[in-house]
This record gives C-alpha cells, sequence and structure tokens, in this order.
C-alpha cells in the first residue's frame, strides 16, 4: 500500500500536470506581442502604479487624488476562448481591467463571439474580478431602425440583466464605417449622450448636417438614466466630477504600424484635471474647472508633450513605462491584437 505521502505526491503532481496543461493550452492561444504587453504591464505594476477600475474614478479625483492606471480592453473580432485567456492572464499578474463588449449582434463579433458566448465571457470576466462595460456604436444601432436609441439600449441592457451581468461604465466604439462626422471631419457619437455631447450649440448642431443633426436631436439620451456613473474614453467622465483628463496610451495603430499611440498631457503631468466640457476631436478639454494636485508630486520632467507613436518593442517605450506609474494614465488595449493568428 502506497503511504500518504506517497499518495499525496502523486494527487499533487496529477494537480500539477493538468494546471501546467492548462497554462500551455491558454498561453499558445496568445502570442508575442501579449507576451510584451505583460511584460510593460508589470513593469508599471513592479514601479508601484496602482491599477484600479472605473468605480474607483471618484476616489482618485477627490479623497486621494493620486496616479492611476485604468487599463480598457475594447472587444471586438476575437473569439471567446482567447479572451477568457487573455483576461485570465492579466488576473493572474492582478492587473484588474475593464472589459467593453458590443452589442451582442454586433457584425464585428460575427463569426468570432456570438451573443451567447459573449454573455459567457461577460460572467467569467466578472469571475475573475474584472468589471465589464459597454462599447457603444449609436450610429450603427438606430442605422434602418424604427425605434430610438433609448429603447435599443434599454433592451440590451436588459438582456445583460437577466444573465445575471451588470455592465458598470463603457466607451464609444470608433466605427469606421458609420462615422457620423460634423462639417469639421469631428465624429459626432458623443452627441448621443447628454453628459458627453461635444458640439457646443445643441440643440441647434450648426455644424452638423441637418438630417444627423434631426437623428441626434431624436435619439439623445442621458447616461445617468442608464444608471451609468462612469464613462472611460479619453477624457473620463464620471457622474460626480464631470470630464477627468489623464495621460493616454493606445494600441489602436499597433496591427498596422507596430506601435503605440502616446499621448501624455501638459496639465495632467503634476494634476489630475478636472472640467466641464470636452470639444469635438480635442484630446483634451478647452478649459480646466480645477487642477487636483497629485499626491507625490507627479511627472516633475516629461520626456515629451503630445502625441507620439513608440515602436512596440522599443527600449524607448521600456523608459517610459518606468515614469509613467507617477501620473493618471488611461490605457487602451483590443485583445484580438495579442492572440495567436492576429495581423
Amino acid at each position: 500500500m502506497a503511504s500518504p505521502q506517497a499518495v499525496l505526491f502523486s494527487l499533487l503532481r496529477n494537480d500539477g500536470e493538468i494546471m501546467l496543461k492548462k497554462f500551455l493550452r491558454c498561453f499558445s492561444r496568445l502570442n508575442q506581442r501579449a507576451e510584451r504587453l505583460f511584460f510593460l504591464l508589470e513593469q508599471l505594476r513592479d514601479e508601484r502604479a496602482e491599477f484600479i477600475l472605473s468605480r474607483s474614478l471618484d476616489r482618485k479625483a477627490r479623497g486621494e487624488a493620486s496616479p492611476f492606471v485604468l487599463l480598457r480592453c475594447d472587444v471586438h473580432a476575437v473569439g471567446p476562448k482567447e479572451l477568457i485567456c487573455f483576461g485570465r492572464e492579466l488576473a493572474k499578474r492582478s492587473l484588474p481591467a475593464a472589459f467593453l463588449f458590443l452589442a451582442p449582434d454586433h457584425p464585428a463579433n460575427l463569426g468570432r463571439l456570438s451573443p451567447q458566448e459573449q454573455l459567457t465571457a461577460m460572467r467569467e470576466l466578472e469571475g475573475m474580478g474584472h468589471e465589464t462595460g459597454v462599447h457603444l456604436d449609436p450610429h450603427y444601432l438606430i442605422s434602418g431602425q424604427e425605434c430610438s436609441l433609448e429603447d435599443i439600449l434599454r433592451e440590451m441592457l436588459s438582456v445583460f440583466s437577466a444573465n445575471g451581468i451588470k455592465p458598470v461604465t463603457g466607451s464609444i466604439h470608433g466605427n469606421s464605417r458609420y462615422k457620423g462626422l460634423d462639417e469639421n471631419g469631428f465624429g459626432t457619437a458623443f452627441d448621443f449622450f447628454a453628459e458627453l455631447g461635444r458640439q457646443p450649440d445643441f440643440p441647434k448642431l450648426s455644424n452638423v448636417h441637418p438630417e444627423l443633426a434631426e437623428s441626434i436631436r431624436r435619439n439623445r439620451i442621458s447616461l445617468e438614466s442608464l444608471n451609468f456613473d462612469t464613462w472611460i474614453d479619453q477624457p473620463l467622465w464620471t457622474r460626480k466630477n464631470g470630464f477627468m483628463v489623464t495621460n493616454y496610451i493606445s494600441d489602436n495603430g499597433l496591427a498596422k504600424s507596430g506601435t503605440l499611440s502616446v499621448t501624455l498631457q501638459p496639465d495632467s503631468m503634476k494634476h489630475l484635471k478636472l472640467a466641464d466640457h470636452q470639444p469635438p476631436g480635442a484630446l483634451t478639454c478647452t478649459a480646466a474647472r480645477e487642477l487636483v494636485p497629485l499626491k507625490g508630486g507627479g511627472m516633475l520632467e516629461p520626456p515629451f508633450t503630445g502625441t507620439r507613436n513608440l515602436d512596440f518593442f522599443s527600449a524607448g517605450l521600456d523608459g517610459l513605462v518606468k515614469v509613467l506609474p507617477s501620473v493618471p494614465l488611461l490605457f487602451l488595449l483590443h485583445p484580438q491584437h495579442y492572440v495567436e493568428g492576429a495581423p
């Protein structure tokens, strides 16, 4: 008869083999970019960056006014297994993120993520400690529809609720097909939401094509009425504090150019900038309502200000990561860039 120690060792060995197989199976779904991304995020974490979820934004604006990193993951064109692996790898590293989802039947999901798979993934991600939200495409949602944007959104949220999911935040999807540009070439998707509207003369909307302006007026809705307390576009928004201007990293250009777009805001080096309005097309608000000093002094000498595209594998990006923990930062990711077979 085997000794208790031998039995225990056997169980541990078998469990370890199972865990290793799961790890290898999961990580094989991710690519070299994922390894590099996790290295950069771990560097941020190890340099004492605090990774937060959207529900902590008001605490950062008032109670602490200290630097933070908010990871936002816009989900489209990625399969459920790859998505769950990506979320699991973040959670394993104590890197909470906001995963934002399109409407379940959005064409960007077709062939990759079915409506039921999306609901299952949202529940699993929430169970890992991440938060979920909506990634809204208002121009697409109302295209060819007789019902209002409010009716469409309330129906979508009711489906989430019926499946035990409560989206707590959101962002706007930059649909290249349904741009809805104003006369100056700026997008108008934000103008469907009262708190986010960027055109300064609503309801007149003099810089918007008359037909589009009428659609915005007819479909305009309040985020508060949909029970959203935060919105995590750039700039961020909360019901209590309005717009919050942070520094910003985006991987939107990663597939085409192999770069991350990095924006360092002059007013967000030593402060958290609060504002009441976001003009069309701008990365920062025109005027600050309040500049809240950052604990620790922020970044005294930024390497640059404005926007630069940095090679994803460059030493310059490594150096930047060492100073970013001293400032507020929104980091936008698209999980489809980090899965095996991604362009």
